[in-house]
């Protein structure tokens, strides 16, 4: 029993340091040994408490594991110790979900969802302190390839080696323009594509639009005319698995990062757009991973869903004198702008989609697995907070490890 239990214990040896931290700083603290004797006898009790408490719920999970394994026709096949010692090793509970049901295979949807459930607690007591998002169906292979993913583990980098200069703008503080170049090159989805020397951080709008992305995940911060990375949030943030990094990075762009000031001219729809995103969701539908899509219907479907909540927000009023030939041009290059900001900017950018291109312009664009998974989760669900969940991580704070 001790042998098939022991990899769930290390739910226990976390327990242990954090309280063993505890009880060091009281009795730094309290300077007073008598007190400490109390504290320390109370501590053990705790520790003792927390022991029983592991192995009964190792027990629980031994026995679940057993039923389903009748159920599916896999007694005997595998003992417990190697069921959760296969599943420790893997990336994240979806990644080990995965792996399971290959071996597994049950017999139905309901037999599935039981494996899902045992897989993700035996995942989630052997990496504690790492926040679970239960209905978040991506695992680690399929995001570390993803444009933002990899353009932020680039730009992490290059700030944390040399902080960049930053620059007083008309109503903002800008990268200074010689620091560009260096972030570019940082980045790997601008591997091959030439360099341009600029005028502002405002002539590159990817390197812009990552920026915000990585101060409204809170992960830098201007301080002293520098952009500073903030170490403590990077090491929670890399400690979580890549999965939840990219949930991190999704939810900062999709729900912290103002998209109007992006979009000049149609900040207003943008921000419309934005504020209700469900709407975005419900008229994308449910697509599947390979299904392809003509750009200008999902545009005008697009432009055909927000009309009555713009109307209803004024920003389809048409204002008197020469306004009212702004306004026209505004609309009339709508499709245009969803292209760049909805599909090239946040789904593009994200792994979401494809894009195929004819003449510079997108034409077509094909649904992805991670874009498939990430619509279903936020039509379906009520998704948390990317910055809380980065709060709610203490793993970095006590172990080496990081994933990749």
């Amino acid at each position: 029993m001790i042998s098939s239990l022991s990899p769930l214990l290390l739910a226990l040896s976390v327990q242990k340091s954090i309280l063993f931290k505890q009880i060091g700083c009281i009795s730094k603290d309290c300077g007073d040994q008598e007190y400490s004797s109390l504290v320390l006898n109370g501590f053990c009790g705790m520790l003792k408490d927390v022991s029983n408490e592991v192995g009964l719920l190792a027990i629980k999970h031994e026995q679940k594991w057993r039923a389903l394994c009748e159920l599916s026709d896999m007694l005997g096949k595998h003992d417990f110790a190697f069921f959760t010692s296969f599943i420790r090793q893997a990336t994240d509970p979806e990644a080990a979900i995965h792996s399971v049901l290959q071996h597994v295979n049950p017999s139905s949807v309901a037999l599935a969802q039981q494996w899902r459930r045992l897989v993700t607690e035996l995942w989630s007591i052997q990496h504690p302190g790492v926040p679970i998002l239960p209905y978040w169906p991506l695992s680690s292979p399929e995001v570390m390839a993803t444009p933002i993913y990899l353009d932020v583990r680039g730009f992490l980098d290059a700030i944390t080696e040399k902080q960049p200069l930053l620059v007083q703008g008309d109503n903002e503080t800008l990268l200074d323009a010689e620091e560009v170049p260096r972030l570019l090159a940082s980045l790997p989805s601008q591997t091959g594509k030439p360099i341009p020397r600029v005028e502002n951080e405002w002539s590159v709008m990817e390197l812009r639009r990552l920026r915000a992305i990585v101060q409204a995940a809170r992960l830098a911060r201007v301080f002293r005319n520098r952009l500073v990375p903030v170490k403590s949030r990077i090491e929670r943030f890399r400690a979580l698995p890549p999965a939840q990094q990219y949930y991190v990075l999704w939810h900062a762009d999709a729900y912290h990062v103002d998209w109007g000031n992006f979009s000049g001219l149609w900040s207003r729809y943008m921000r419309v757009m934005q504020e209700y995103l469900p709407v975005l969701w419900e008229t994308i539908g449910l697509p599947e991973a390979h299904e392809s899509e003509e750009r200008l219907l999902q545009s005008v479907a697009i432009i055909e869903a927000y009309t009555s909540l713009w109307e209803e927000e004024g920003v389809l009023n048409i204002p008197r004198g020469s306004g009212a030939i702004l306004h026209v041009v505004q609309q009339h290059a709508l499709p245009a702008i969803i292209d760049q900001f909805i599909i090239r900017d946040l789904l593009g950018r994200h792994g979401l989609i494809a894009i195929s291109e004819e003449f510079g312009s997108i034409s077509k664009f094909r649904w992805t697995g991670v874009g498939a998974k990430v619509v279903e989760a936020e039509a379906s669900h009520q998704l948390p907070c990317g910055n809380n969940l980065l709060d709610r991580v203490y793993y970095a704070g006590h172990f080496n490890h990081k994933f990749p």
